[in-house]
């Protein structure tokens, strides 16, 4: 959960910077479910507070930006996972 909120932050920072955007004010909100057999989170969800002084019109495109940060493509585009136990 921290990593997806931190990656989106990122991603919605650059993008407001990059089109000299406020950046004050913005901000992550996450929760999640949670699912059984396995353990595991089922749902995310994500808002992204919108600082105030972005247009109405930049949204889709921020909406766009934030959409492809790399954790949320890395849950979608389900990854290779190799655990080991070592010895030190």
């Amino acid at each position: 959960m921290a990593s997806l909120a931190s990656c989106t932050a990122f991603y919605a920072r650059r993008f407001l910077s990059r089109h000299d955007l406020p950046v004050e004010g913005l901000r992550v909100e996450t929760s999640y479910e949670m699912g059984t057999r396995p353990s595991r989170v089922t749902r995310f969800d994500v808002r992204v507070v919108v600082p105030e002084g972005v247009p109405p019109e930049r949204h889709a495109a921020l909406l766009a930006m934030v959409d492809h940060c790399t954790v949320h493509s890395t849950l979608q585009h389900e990854p290779v996972v190799d655990i080991q136990l070592v010895t030190p």
